[in-house]
């Protein structure tokens, strides 16, 4: 007889459900896995066995068969132990078929039967829901990562014996409470912290209102790291449906989420990462730092010194704030809505252009470095901001500005985003078609724009794209229409010579 246990895999950050189909029959004792099994599904044998016998269980003395269905699919990880040996012992145990049917089971098994917790429960859960599941039975670790999808019973066991009674009688296992875990909190400077850089911190602000992309040059030691790490503490906290997105992804790149809802993602790589390591890759496909970062920010210290083809690989994510990749016999779509923020030297030594000190690289050199960085990509940087060395008058006054207080600029940035949303549905950065129609611009705003564009032999990306945080601008100032002077600040904070002795060389 052939029995049926559900459990999954996660493709991408996705959950994809997986049946395990059993057939024993009696003859010389036989342990046979097919169904395109990875490497640590293909050891789980011996734990499987090992597992049960130190429960206290009798293992099947029978020819075991079991595939795993879809056979195309390949299957990775241990979070299929469990539903490999429930599917082993469903006939001698004599389970509730019922039960059985309704159910999903995921979890890692130790050589004594102890039940491990294990990546991307959340995802798999989400998709079990969706095909009809009533029951998840999952470590005790991710019972509360699991409980996140709503109408689907959690089942949380320590081990294989508190899931065999579980099948047999219905007895919903007593599992002692856990403390939630918290995340570390890390010392929060406050944004008045920052001295004499007002169009940078600006810029940021309309950066953080809008979700658009924002590049900071200038010489070392001018703030532009410090700015960029606090710009998170800006943030509104995550809600609703980008809350799941980020703890889905969580869930697949950590594991066990904790009790206390995450805080928005920075991520910040080293600029010797790899194209792989940036937007995702490998077999079976990962996410990338891109991926990761979803919902929050991507921080990419010293922009012109990582690999071109890296930089090259965000183009499509940047756009389309999602990443498709195709390899053979698989196609995975990352989320990747992201807030770039970059920070660069403009030249080798990092004075070119400086008012304080001089540049010491020859024109040459200025631009080789500069053209490292391509223009479609910085056509997808709406804001290009120079920083230069503050006066130490600046960096040792005392500012007490309540205007320039961590509270009031998330307060503003807040107020913003919720304007925009209640205005379009999305952030001004998120809109995609029907730009000019939904920003709400006057005619002379239009004609300003359209003058301008022409002069300066703006593409169309960049023509919506300046429009877009014109739109920033005016939500910052609670204006309903959008103003020439609005339109004007956008301009201004989008520095055009970047590249432009690359283009004379």
């Amino acid at each position: 007889m052939t029995r049926f246990v559900r459990t999954g895999v996660v493709v991408g950050v996705e959950g994809q459900l997986v049946c395990v189909e059993a057939n024993l029959r009696p003859g010389i004792p036989y342990f046979d896995l097919v169904g395109l099994a990875g490497t640590a599904l293909k050891e789980a044998r011996v734990r499987v066995e090992q597992a049960v016998r130190s429960s206290g269980l009798e293992w099947p003395r029978k020819r075991i068969v079991l595939n795993l269905a879809p056979a195309e699919l390949r299957k990775e990880g241990s979070a299929l132990d469990l539903a490999l040996a429930v599917a082993c012992l469903a006939e001698e145990q004599n389970f509730d078929a019922q039960r059985l049917d309704a159910s999903i089971f995921l979890g890692e098994l130790s050589l004594d039967g102890r039940l491990r917790s294990v990546r991307g429960v959340l995802p798999i859960v989400e998709a079990a829901k969706a095909n009809g599941a009533t029951y998840c039975i999952v470590p005790a670790d991710n019972a509360s990562e699991a409980a996140l999808v709503p109408g689907i019973e959690v089942i949380a066991c320590t081990d294989l014996k508190t899931t065999c009674h579980w099948l047999q009688t219905g007895d919903t296992p007593i599992i002692a409470p856990t403390e939630a875990y918290d995340e570390p909190a890390n010392p929060a400077r406050d944004w008045s912290e920052i001295r004499g850089q007002p169009q940078a911190k600006r810029a940021a602000e309309i950066a953080l209102a809008g979700g658009h992309n924002l590049l900071l040059t200038g010489p070392p030691g001018t703030g532009k790291t410090l700015l960029a790490r606090v710009l998170p503490t800006l943030l509104p906290p995550l809600q609703g449906g980008e809350l799941l997105d980020v703890l889905r992804v969580r869930s697949v790149v950590e594991g066990c989420l904790g009790g206390s809802l995450p805080q928005r993602p920075f991520r910040a790589p080293h600029h010797s990462i790899s194209s792989a390591g940036l937007v995702g890759g490998g077999n079976p496909i990962k996410p990338g730092e891109v991926t990761i970062a979803h919902g929050g920010i991507l921080f990419l210290d010293e922009l012109s010194e990582f690999p071109r083809s890296a930089l090259e690989c965000l183009r499509q994510p940047l756009e389309d704030r999602k990443l498709t990749m195709t390899r053979a016999g698989c196609r995975v779509t990352f989320p990747a809505n992201v807030l770039v923020i970059a920070a660069s030297n403009p030249c080798p030594c990092g004075h070119y252009g400086s008012s304080v000190k001089g540049c010491s690289c020859a024109p040459s050199q200025v631009a080789r470095y500069q053209s490292k960085i391509s223009g479609p990509m910085l056509d997808r940087i709406d804001l290009q901001v120079r920083m230069d060395r503050p006066s130490a008058n600046d960096v040792l006054s005392d500012s007490n500005d309540p205007f320039d207080r961590t509270e009031a600029v998330r307060a503003r940035i807040s107020k913003a985003r919720a304007f925009a949303v209640a205005r379009q549905g999305c952030i001004n950065g998120e809109l995609s078609s029907a730009v000019v129609a939904t920003v709400r611009a006057t005619r002379g705003t239009l004609n300003l724009l359209r003058r301008s564009s022409d002069q300066l032999g703006l593409s169309p990306r960049v023509i919506t794209r300046v429009l877009k945080v014109a739109r920033s601008i005016a939500d910052l100032a609670a204006c309903a229409d959008l103003q020439p002077e609005h339109l004007a600040e956008a301009f201004d904070l989008r520095t055009l010579e970047w590249g432009s002795l690359s283009c004379a060389h």
